[in-house]
C-alpha cells in the first residue's frame, strides 16, 4: 500500500472512532441524566412520604397525651393540657417541612446533575466531530507529504530523532 493512501486510511480509522467515542459518550452522558431525574423523582416522594408519617406521629402523640391527661381528670382543650397538644403538634409540623425541604433539595441537586451531564454528553459528542474532522485532515495532509522530499510526517520525524539518540 502507497504510504499516501495508508495515511488517508489512518486518518479515516481515527476519525470514525472518534465519532464513535462521542457518540458512546453522548449515550451514557444521557443514560447518567436518566438515572439522576429518576433519583430526583424518588427523593421527592421519599420526604413526602416521610413527612406525612412525622405529621402522623405527631397527632397520635398528642392525641395520646390528651387521652392520659382526660383519664388523669385533667381537663382538656384549654390551659397547660392544650398548650402541651399544640406543642406537639407543631413541632411535627415543623420536623415535617424540614423533611419536605430537604427532599426537595436534594431532588434539586439530582435534575441539575442531569442538567449538566446532558451538557456533558453534548460537549463529548461535538468533541467527537470536531476531533474526526481534525483527524481527516491529518490524514489528508500526511498523504499529502508521504514520499515527497522533506515531506516528512511526524511520525517519520520521531522515528528519526529517537534512531539519533540511539548513536
Amino acid at each position: 500500500m502507497a504510504p499516501a493512501v495508508a495515511m488517508m486510511v489512518m486518518g479515516g480509522i481515527s476519525a470514525v472512532g472518534s465519532i464513535m467515542g462521542g457518540i458512546g459518550g453522548k449515550q451514557a452522558a444521557d443514560y447518567n441524566a436518566k438515572v439522576a431525574e429518576a433519583q430526583a423523582g424518588v427523593a421527592r416522594e421519599n420526604a413526602a412520604l416521610e413527612s406525612e408519617r412525622v405529621i402522623a406521629r405527631g397527632k397520635a402523640t398528642a392525641s395520646t397525651a390528651r387521652a392520659n391527661a382526660a383519664a388523669s381528670g385533667v381537663e382538656v382543650g384549654m390551659g397547660s393540657a392544650l398548650d402541651a397538644e399544640l406543642a406537639s403538634i407543631a413541632a411535627a409540623s415543623r420536623d415535617a417541612a424540614i423533611i419536605h425541604r430537604t427532599g426537595a433539595l436534594k431532588a434539586w441537586g439530582l435534575e441539575a446533575e442531569a442538567k449538566n451531564q446532558r451538557w456533558i454528553g453534548g460537549n463529548t459528542l461535538m468533541t467527537g466531530f470536531i476531533t474526526s474532522g481534525a483527524n481527516l485532515a491529518g490524514g489528508w495532509g500526511s498523504a499529502q507529504l508521504a514520499g515527497k522530499p522533506g515531506g516528512e510526517t511526524v511520525a517519520d520525524l520521531a522515528t528519526i530523532a529517537r534512531l539519533r539518540t540511539l548513536k
